[in-house]
C-alpha cells in the first residue's frame, strides 16, 4: 500500500511546474496575438562625433624658423565657378579659356618723375615680407613713411584685419609705433598723399583674376576714405630661377606671378593709380630674382631693400 503524500510535497510539484510552463503559455499566447511584433518600431542610428559637413581650412598662419614660408598659402584642393557649383560635379561644360599669360607685363607708359626721398614723407605702405623688409632695411630713406604691413599680408586681411602700423626705420635702426589700427581707422585718422600696395605673393594658390578682385576691394576701400590719394599698384617681386623650377613653393612660380602681375597691371588707371614693376631692377637675364642677392630665393637681401627705396624714387608722379 503506498504512503500518502502529503500536501505541502504536493503544493510544491505544483508550483514547480507552473514555473516551468507558465512563461511558454504566455509567449504563445502573445504569439498568437500580435503582442511581439516590433516591425513598426522606429530604428535608432548610433551617435558618431563627425562632423555635418567637410570642409578645406586653409592655412593662413605661417610656421615659425624661415622666412620663405611667407609664400606657402596652399590653394584649396576644392574650387567652385561663380554660380557657387563645384567643377566636374555635374553636367560637362566646354569652354575655350585664354591662355595664362606667363611674360612678365609691360609697366605702361606713365609720366614717372624723378623725386627725392621727402617724397615718401606722406606715403602709406601696404604690403607683405617684401614691404617689411622695406620698413627695416632701407635705412632712414623712408623712415617718414607709415607702414601697414605684416608677414603673410593679402588683400583680404589688409582690408579685414588689425596689424601694428609704424614709421620707417631710421639711420640708428629704431622706428615708431603707432598702434595696432584696421585700415579703416588709419585711413580715417591720418591723410596720405599716395600709397603703395604689394601683395598677392602669399595668395599665389588662387585663381588670378581672384586676387585681382581682392586688389580692387582694397582699392575702393583706400578710396572710400582717401578719394584724392595717388595709389600705387606694386607687381610682386619674381623668385630666382632656382627657386621657381624647384618646385620648393608649389604654387610659387614666375609664370605665375606674371600671370597674378598682368591682373594687377590692369587696375591702374593712369590718372589716380598706378602700376610700378621693381622687377625691372632685380631681374637677370632670364627675367628671375638674380640668384646672387638672395638667400632664400624669395626675399633680397637686406641692403638691397635700401636700393629698392632708391629705386622708387624714379616712380615719382608729382601733380
Amino acid at each position: 500500500m503506498m504512503k500518502k503524500t502529503t500536501p505541502f510535497i504536493a503544493l510544491i510539484l505544483f508550483v514547480a511546474g507552473l514555473v516551468v510552463c507558465l512563461p511558454f503559455a504566455v509567449i504563445s499566447f502573445g504569439k498568437a496575438h500580435g503582442f511581439w511584433d516590433r516591425s513598426d518600431a522606429p530604428v535608432t542610428t548610433p551617435e558618431t562625433d563627425a562632423p555635418d559637413t567637410t570642409g578645406i581650412e586653409f592655412i593662413t598662419t605661417e610656421p615659425s624658423g624661415t622666412k620663405a614660408h611667407d609664400v606657402t598659402t596652399p590653394s584649396p584642393d576644392v574650387t567652385t565657378t561663380p554660380d557657387g557649383t563645384t567643377p566636374g560635379s555635374g553636367e560637362t561644360e566646354t569652354t575655350t579659356q585664354p591662355a595664362p599669360v606667363t611674360t612678365a607685363p609691360e609697366a605702361p607708359k606713365n609720366d614717372f618723375t624723378q623725386v627725392d626721398l621727402s617724397y615718401f614723407d606722406d606715403a602709406l605702405f601696404i604690403g607683405d615680407s617684401r614691404t617689411v623688409g622695406l620698413r627695416d632695411y632701407s635705412v632712414g630713406n623712408l623712415k617718414n613713411a607709415t607702414f601697414f604691413c605684416h608677414e603673410g599680408m593679402s588683400a583680404p586681411r589688409a582690408v579685414r584685419d588689425e596689424f601694428d602700423c609704424t614709421s620707417g626705420v631710421d639711420a640708428s635702426g629704431k622706428k615708431t609705433t603707432y598702434g595696432k589700427y584696421t585700415l579703416a581707422e588709419l585711413l580715417t585718422e591720418k591723410k596720405f598723399g599716395k600709397i603703395y600696395v604689394m601683395v598677392g605673393i602669399n595668395e599665389l594658390g588662387y585663381p588670378s583674376s581672384s586676387i585681382a578682385k581682392g586688389l580692387q576691394v582694397l582699392a575702393d576701400t583706400i578710396r572710400q576714405y582717401q578719394p584724392d590719394t595717388v595709389i600705387f599698384f606694386c607687381a610682386n617681386l619674381h623668385v630666382t630661377k632656382e627657386y621657381s623650377d624647384s618646385g620648393a613653393g608649389k604654387y610659387v612660380t614666375n609664370p605665375k606671378i606674371n600671370e597674378v602681375n598682368s591682373a594687377i597691371a590692369k587696375l591702374a588707371d593712369g590718372k589716380n593709380s598706378f602700376y610700378i614693376d621693381v622687377n625691372e631692377y632685380f631681374d637677370d637675364a632670364s627675367h628671375a630674382l638674380t640668384a646672387g642677392i638672395s638667400g632664400d630665393g624669395v626675399h633680397v637681401y637686406g641692403k638691397y631693400y635700401r636700393e629698392w627705396s632708391v629705386w622708387l624714387c624714379t616712380k615719382g608722379i608729382v601733380r
